[in-house]
């Protein structure tokens, strides 16, 4: 006599989803699992067809489509937040617009975001200081300008909440900083976990310089007027592309020991420049305009042809 066997994988399952949406209901369990686990009822389907095809056809069938059907939902959550990881979203704005005081006579900027595009360069007013940024729900941008007697401050700030975003809320962001040009710029730091970046600094003043990119490729462009003395840029993952005036323009390079001499557009002769242990000499002088410690992984262009 043959004795057939339950079907317990729908029962199981049925109180399974039912305990989970409880715990999402009461906060137990992250929103965005529970976003995730909304989203995949699909899933259903076929647990329901595979259910069909294999039931009574192999031994431990029911748990194996339970385990199987587990795994695909966790792998295609991954390819999904993966993949918008990597969009750009305009669904988060902030943005601000000021214009300093004729009495201000240095400007500090200090910014810090996370994966996020930037560009920073001179406002289309000389006392203009725009900020813009958009990007997803998952970010919190405060943008911040501060005043103390003939000094200003800006600082822009991302955060996080730090907990698993719901998969709308993922995404890049985009920040554009317009710096005003007449305002010598004290401290320029900023500091990004993921994205490309360019900084034209072309017709603004910088006294410091501090960037630091984790990830991402940069195009900086060199100042036209003034000194920039001990600073730093550092790309960690990603190629530096640095635009300098051929007019008048020295440089003294601190490169990371062991680094290959850059890439120069157009090629350089021997006699233009000059390598000292770790420091490269452009042209070979003594007291060079710009002195800045350079730190690159990929690939490290200095270009002297005339950008627009």
């Amino acid at each position: 006599m043959n004795i057939s066997r339950p079907n317990f994988m729908w029962p199981v399952l049925i109180i399974g989803i039912g305990l989970f949406l409880l715990l999402v209901q009461i906060e137990v369990v992250p929103e965005a699992i529970g976003d995730l686990f909304i989203r995949s009822w699909p899933m259903l389907l076929v647990i329901f067809g595979l259910n069909i095809l294999l039931g009574g056809r192999i031994r431990y069938a029911n748990w194996v489509i339970l385990i199987a059907s587990i795994v695909l939902v966790v792998v295609v959550g991954n390819l999904a937040y993966a993949e918008r990881r990597g969009e750009y979203r305009n669904d988060y704005k902030e943005s601000r617009l000021e214009v300093l005081p004729p009495e201000i006579q240095s400007l500090t900027v200090d910014i810090e975001v996370k994966s996020t595009r930037a560009t920073i360069s001179a406002a289309p007013s000389a006392s203009q200081i725009i900020a813009r940024f958009e990007g997803s729900t998952e970010s919190d941008v405060k943008i911040d300008l501060t005043i103390d007697g003939t000094s200003a401050t800006l600082t822009i700030t991302e955060t996080t909440s730090g907990v698993l975003p719901k998969l709308d809320e993922v995404g890049r962001g985009t920040l554009n900083v317009y710096l005003p040009a007449n305002v010598p710029i004290a401290n320029l730091r900023y500091l990004a976990d993921d994205g490309a970046m360019t900084v034209d600094l072309r017709p603004l003043i910088v006294q410091v310089l501090d960037i630091q990119l984790k990830r991402g490729n940069m195009a900086l462009y060199v100042p036209t007027q003034g000194q920039i003395l001990q600073d730093i840029v550092r790309v960690e993952n990603g190629n530096l592309h640095m635009f300098v005036p051929d007019n008048d323009t020295y440089l003294r390079l601190n490169l990371r020991e062991g680094a290959e001499k850059p890439t120069f557009v157009p090629e350089l002769e021997g006699a233009q420049y000059e390598l000292l242990g770790s420091d490269l000499l452009v042209p070979g002088i003594a007291n060079p305009r710009i002195l800045l410690r350079v730190e690159v992984d990929g690939t490290f262009i200095i270009d002297f042809s005339a950008p627009s």
